[in-house]
C-alpha cells in the first residue's frame, strides 16, 4: 500500500493490445478461469473466461471525456440507474485531447501489424489471350426508318 510496487501474492492483468487478461499470482501468465476485457473503441466490454469472446450477459463501461459510466448488459447505452465515476487528472496538460489523441495513436500503431508483414491483394488486369474482333453494330430495321423520317 501506498507504493507502485506490485504485490505479488495478488494476481495481476496483462495487456496484450485491445485484450486485457488477468494473470496468476505472482506471474504473467493468463489465468483462464478468469474473465477478461476487451476494449472497442471507448467502451471496454468483459469477455468469457479463457477467450476474447463478449460476454453479453454482463455489463460493459464507457469512458468518455474523464468519466467512465456503466452500460446496460450486451448493448452500448448508458445505465443511468447506476453512478458514473470520474477520473482524477493530475493536470489539465495531461488531460488535453490532443495529447490523449497522440497516445490513442501511438498505441493503435504499435498494436497494428507492419504494413510490409501483411501481404496486399490486389487484382492483376486481364488480357485476354486472342484479341477481340471489333464489329460494327447493326440497329434494327424500326430505328433505322424512325431516322429517316425527320
Amino acid at each position: 500500500p501506498g507504493s507502485s510496487l506490485r504485490d505479488y501474492s495478488k494476481p495481476g492483468a496483462r495487456i496484450e493490445g485491445v485484450m486485457i487478461y488477468p494473470t496468476l499470482p505472482g506471474s504473467s501468465l493468463r489465468d483462464y478461469s478468469k474473465p477478461g476485457a476487451r476494449i472497442q473503441g471507448d467502451t471496454m466490454v468483459p469477455t468469457l473466461p479463457g477467450s476474447g469472446l463478449r460476454d453479453y450477459s454482463k455489463p460493459s463501461t464507457c469512458i468518455k471525456d474523464d468519466t467512465i459510466s456503466p452500460t446496460l448488459p450486451g448493448t452500448k447505452l448508458r445505465d443511468y440507474s447506476k453512478p458514473s465515476e470520474r477520473i482524477e487528472v493530475k493536470s489539465d496538460e495531461d488531460h488535453s485531447r490532443e495529447k490523449m489523441w497522440y497516445q490513442h495513436k501511438m498505441l493503435t500503431e504499435e498494436t497494428e501489424p507492419p504494413k510490409a508483414e501483411t501481404p496486399s491483394i490486389e487484382p492483376k488486369p486481364y488480357k485476354l489471350k486472342t484479341p477481340m474482333k471489333k464489329t460494327p453494330v447493326k440497329y434494327p430495321s424500326i430505328i433505322e426508318n424512325n431516322n429517316t423520317k425527320d
